[in-house]
């Protein structure tokens, strides 16, 4: 069972709380101070308060042992590239998501150990260019951060998990040979790889990534189109 951390209450680590629940496995949420842990509390979790960039603690809190994911989503670039380092130093199997805020940080959080990082400069950049190109995806995208059903319901688009059957249309692709953008008007978020000891691959720069027997794939759009292509994954 996977055993995932999120580390510094910040907007981020709320948000990824509300969005995994119990579906990947245990959560857990570090608060590093007292004034993100009352925060958190107040909020409906239920925190950890702890110090991670001591080696000690992360030790306690299972790194190297139990964890299998650590989310480094502090608000504070410092923070998020010390503690990846520290994590890094212990475990070389933890999967590290950290919080970049520039390209500068993003570089740094790689070198250091992360296996992927949020670029928050770089998703309004993109957002930008979407709200030019796909209104329509923008406004779904605006309902996952801030959690509006109603208008999910409007745009009419789900997330999906598509499991990847043996000898299947889309068993040993690529993403890009799958073209789902293309050929289904869906959006891949990841790959939940069950050969990279079940670790989810964002679908940035992943285009390469090969798709296997096992593999549960994550995408929105609408539901007719996500049935079409769930065909092609069975």
């Amino acid at each position: 069972m996977r055993k995932i951390v999120i580390y510094d209450y910040s907007p981020v680590a709320k948000e990824l709380m509300l969005r995994l629940g119990s579906e990947f496995g245990e959560t857990v949420l570090v608060a590093r101070n007292d004034m993100g842990y009352k925060l958190a509390a107040m909020e409906g979790f239920h925190p950890i308060l702890m110090d991670l960039s001591n080696d000690e603690n992360l030790l306690k809190i299972g790194v190297g042992t139990s964890v299998s994911d650590f989310f480094c989503v502090s608000d504070d670039d410092d923070i998020n590239l010390f503690v990846t380092l520290s994590v890094r130093a212990i475990s070389s199997e933890t999967n590290i998501l950290a919080r970049a805020s520039d390209a500068d940080s993003k570089k740094k959080l790689m070198l250091a150990g992360a296996n992927e990082t949020i670029d928050f400069n770089e998703i309004g950049a993109n957002r930008v260019f979407h709200l030019l190109r796909r209104p329509t995806a923008l406004g779904f995208l605006d309902s996952i951060l801030y959690r509006d059903d109603n208008e999910l319901q409007t745009h009419g688009i789900i997330i999906s998990e598509i499991k990847v059957a043996a000898g299947s249309a889309s068993d040993k692709k690529t993403l890009f040979e799958l073209d789902v953008k293309n050929r289904y008007n869906l959006i891949v978020l990841g790959v939940l790889d069950n050969q990279i000891s079940r670790r989810f691959v964002f679908n940035v720069n992943s285009f390469n990534h090969m798709i296997d027997a096992g593999d549960v794939l994550v995408v929105i759009g609408k539901d007719d189109e996500i049935e079409r292509f769930r065909s092609e994954c069975i």
